[in-house]
């Protein structure tokens, strides 16, 4: 068994059904290897760009990680602006390279100072790691055991993002046992959340008498998608949503208020003269706010109405974000776990949260 037939079945083992592609030289043995694992079905693109791009679109339906495989030199490179939208996005993704020998990369010559010493090498690696979570080289043919455990697991743990192996062609051909199989899957850590905080957010929200929601990829990504819709059908509490998370509702949901920052939806005027969406965040007293990370496009809109009369931000929050520094809210558990629970809790305390119900979007009755 070589290391390339080890990496596809490993993947195919852990539920792995798709992976994009295209062929080349420098991943001669990872693409034989491919062919060969006939549980995986090969999506053969036409540039290394739109394999990244489809891995994440995959990623984002499926749930699962997006794998792509592409050869040395510009096939890594080209695949590098998706890669930078899964890492923006938190979108679990595995990208695993062909590189030339080991003999032939600039590593192997350190004293002589080359850019490239092996045919269409680079050093993919460092060009990769400011935007994955995990970026290396395999360098002996036993490493690809706790290499791929720990990518497998990066990738879909905390803020899930894209990992980078990249696997030089010797390594690709190298032999290993046949009886060699990996680790127990790793199970992403599952952190419990602070449940005074939870009881505390709730309390809040169901005697708020003007809350807000505003939701983002975190939801997605606590794969908790069916239960925020359903519950905020029994809420009626207004609800922004952010760009990762412009899908979570229809526009024409009745509570759905627009898209806050760079997307922002022009709704009908009001009596203020602002929109509906500003409107709402000029008025809300409690906001809840739900994502994978604030950003800039998104943050500064809070924070032109926070002295308005935001009284109390309640954030679940994958990362540490921008949103959560400048505001110094009161910090729900960063983990995927606390969304389920903070639903839960609403969900047995939903009186109360029914300012806006079924009233149209114009009027937004303010009590």
């Amino acid at each position: 068994m070589r290391v390339a037939d080890y990496i596809f079945r490993t993947l195919a083992d852990r539920g792995a059904k798709h992976v994009f592609l295209v062929t080349g030289g420098g991943a001669m043995h990872l693409n034989d290897a491919l062919r060969r694992e006939k549980r995986l079905r090969y999506i053969c693109c036409l540039h290394e760009q739109a394999c990244a791009m489809a891995a994440e679109g995959y990623a984002r339906i499926a749930g699962s990680p997006g794998i792509v495989s592409v050869t040395t030199g510009p096939g890594g490179t080209n695949a590098l602006t998706g890669v930078l939208g899964a890492w923006v996005d938190s979108i679990p993704m595995l990208v695993i390279s062909g590189q030339v020998k080991r003999a032939t990369t600039i590593e192997a010559a350190p004293g002589i100072h080359l850019r490239q010493l092996g045919d269409q090498e680079i050093n993919i690696i460092d060009i990769v790691r400011p935007i994955t979570k995990y970026a290396v080289m395999v360098r002996r043919p036993e490493e690809i055991v706790p290499v791929l455990d720990r990518a497998w697991e990066e990738c879909r743990s905390g803020r899930p993002g894209p990992v980078w192996i990249d696997v030089p062609l010797d390594i690709q051909a190298a032999e290993l046992p046949d009886t060699l199989r990996p680790g127990a899957e790793p199970v992403p850590a599952r952190q419990a959340p602070d449940h005074a905080l939870l009881r505390e957010a709730v309390e809040r929200l169901r005697t708020a008498r003007r809350p807000v929601i505003v939701a983002g990829n975190g939801v997605t990504l606590a794969g908790a998608r069916e239960k925020f819709r359903k519950l905020m059908a029994q809420l009626h509490v207004p609800v922004l949503t952010t760009l990762s998370g412009i899908d979570l509702l229809p526009s024409d949901s009745p509570v759905f208020f627009g898209r806050p920052g760079i997307l922002e939806e022009l709704m009908p005027e009001v009596s203020t003269g602002r929109t509906a969406l500003r409107f709402i965040l000029f008025c809300a007293a409690v906001a809840l706010v739900i994502l994978a990370a604030a950003r800039p496009q998104f943050g500064s809109k809070l924070r032109e109405e926070k002295a308005q009369g935001i009284e109390m931000m309640l954030t679940v929050d994958v990362s540490n974000s921008m949103l959560a520094e400048d505001f110094e809210p009161n910090r729900l558990e960063r983990t995927k776990y606390a969304i389920g629970k903070l639903f839960e809790g609403l969900q047995q305390d939903r009186v109360g949260l029914v300012v806006f119900a079924g009233e149209p979007k114009v009027q937004l009755p303010i009590t």
